[in-house]
């Protein structure tokens, strides 16, 4: 199976097809955090809304650094995230 970069999270998530169902949404997002697990970027902390964070990526990915990320509703285990959508989706 092919390594999942950051290049290929960004092209996949602007390809309006390609969210057609829940499922959809599964992939993409066990995807990143099963990206963001490997490439373990540095978490920083917003000084001025401490349940807001960012990711900020090595070298490797130009340092880049990601939209802000709410705590309060952000799942940042690709397990807990597959356990919570499969509880979602049971209680629908």
């Amino acid at each position: 199976m092919k390594e999942v970069t950051l290049a290929d999270l960004q092209e996949s998530v602007q390809d309006r097809d390609a969210f057609g169902t829940l499922t959809d949404y599964l992939a993409i997002g066990h995807a990143f955090l099963s990206f963001v697990k490997k490439a373990r970027p540095t978490r920083i902390v917003s000084p001025s809304h401490p349940n807001y964070f960012f990711y900020q990526y090595a070298g490797d990915y130009g340092h880049r650094i990601t939209r802000p990320l709410n705590s309060d509703l952000f799942i940042e285990s690709a397990t807990e995230f597959k356990r919570a959508f499969d509880l979602w989706t049971l209680s629908k």
